[in-house]
Order: C-alpha cells, then sequence, then structure tokens
C-alpha cells in the first residue's frame, strides 16, 4: 500500500498529514522493516526523515567501552533521523535504530522534507513537540525503573514496556501482548544483572503477574492492572 492508502485508512496519521496534497503524500516513500533489522540510514548528504506508522524500535548508542547500550524505544507516529537533516555535520552516527517488531516506516529525503516544514507548519510543529515529549518521558522513565528496589524497578519497566507494545494493536484490545524484550536489554535500561531480573520474572509468572508464551514475557490488561497494584503497594 502507498503513503496515501496508509493516511486514509489511519486516523492517527490524518493529523499529521491533513494539510498534505495528495500528490505530496505520495511523494513518501514506505518502507517494511521486519523485526530484528537495523534501520539504516545513507551515509551521504541525502539522508532522510523516518516517520514510524506502527512498530516498534529500539535506539541504542555506543558508550566508552564500545558496546551498544539500549536507552529508549519509539513507536507510532514517532520521528528520527531529524538531526541528520537539521544539522549534517553532527550526524548520529554511533546511534543504532534495530526493529523489535515488523515495522511499516514513512521515509522522506531531507531535501523533500525541508520543503514540507516550509509549507506544512502544523505538521512540522506536532513533530517537534512530540520529539521534545518523547525525550522528556524517556529520561523520566529511566529515573523511575531506578528508583525502587530491583524486583519494582522491574515490574516499572514491564509497565512501561507494555505501553509501548500496546500501541501495536487497536485500540480496547485486552488480549496478550509480546513483550519483545530481551534480558540485556531490560538490563541495560534498568542497570539490574540479568541473573536479578531473570529470578524477578520467575516470581512474577509464578504470582500470575504476567505470563511466558514461547520463551517471551506477556502480558494482557487483567495483568498489566495486576502489576500497577503491585508496585502502588510496595513503593
Amino acid at each position: 500500500m502507498n503513503a496515501n492508502g496508509l493516511v486514509n485508512q489511519n486516523p492517527d496519521l490524518q493529523k499529521y498529514f491533513s494539510e498534505f496534497s495528495p500528490s505530496d503524500i505520495d511523494k513518501i516513500e514506505v518502507l517494511h522493516i521486519p523485526a530484528g533489522t537495523a534501520i539504516e540510514d545513507e551515509k551521504s548528504e541525502e539522508s532522510s526523515v523516518y516517520f514510524i506508522v506502527r512498530g516498534i524500535c529500539s535506539v541504542y548508542r555506543k558508550i566508552e567501552n564500545g558496546d551498544d547500550f539500549n536507552y529508549y524505544k519509539i513507536s507510532n507516529n514517532d520521528v528520527f533521523g531529524l538531526t541528520n537533516v537539521i544539522n549534517p555535520y553532527n550526524r548520529l552516527a554511533d546511534a543504532k535504530f534495530v526493529a523489535m517488531t515488523d515495522i511499516t516506516l514513512f521515509r522522506i529525503r531531507k531535501t523533500r522534507f525541508k520543503r514540507f516544514t516550509d509549507v506544512y507548519t502544523k505538521f512540522y510543529h506536532m513533530v517537534t513537540v512530540d520529539i521534545i515529549t518523547r525525550l522528556h518521558d524517556s529520561l523520566a522513565m529511566h529515573v523511575e525503573c531506578k528508583k525502587y528496589n530491583s524486583t519494582i524497578n522491574i515490574v516499572s519497566y514491564l509497565i512501561y514496556s507494555y505501553r509501548t507494545y500496546l500501541k501495536m494493536f487497536d485500540k480496547g484490545y485486552e488480549g496478550y501482548v509480546p513483550i519483545s524484550e530481551t534480558r540485556a536489554i531490560i538490563s541495560d535500561f534498568t542497570g539490574i544483572s540479568i541473573r536479578s531480573i531473570n529470578n524477578t520474572i520467575d516470581l512474577l509468572k509464578n504470582l500470575e503477574y504476567i505470563s511466558i508464551i514461547k520463551g517471551k514475557v506477556n502480558i494482557n490488561a487483567e495483568e498489566y492492572q495486576k502489576l500497577l497494584s503491585y508496585k502502588a503497594d510496595n513503593i
């Protein structure tokens, strides 16, 4: 399906692209990225801005010892690559974007995006506000997931993950939501050892606050409420 087709069937996209002419929307490329794939921008002057139509993406950055550190997630209606377009001399060469689920993206080339921002000011304002909000929320989650004891910090992370992955489903969905987080990713974000994470996951499973399906943590609406209550009762 082309960009116009996706916008026409998605009310959230319509809010972002309400100003756009159909001919300009038609110039936006649609990419489908399978889970587990790194999303690479071209190392050239013609970089791109990426708009997530549907899917979850993990953002990694290299730290001093050379390891990749996972430090936040982006999902439906989030944008990345904007810094490279605004300031090509400060490219995020050490940032890596990896699809945690299958992802559908809009790719907008730099020259076209700059024209769009001049013409479609509402779109640019919405994108900018979303980026600022996302960064503030990510910083708050880093604090929240390190504030308490290790068990509650992991519970906080699972609550955050459930809310993120729930965006993959239709509004009102209450079934199981697969949380595609490795123990290493949880450890990166919380600073908790993988051994402690495994012990806490086993505890929460035994309490029936989460489910393990095909080796992955899954959470449904009822379990999510149990996690919220457990956190509230123990902080």
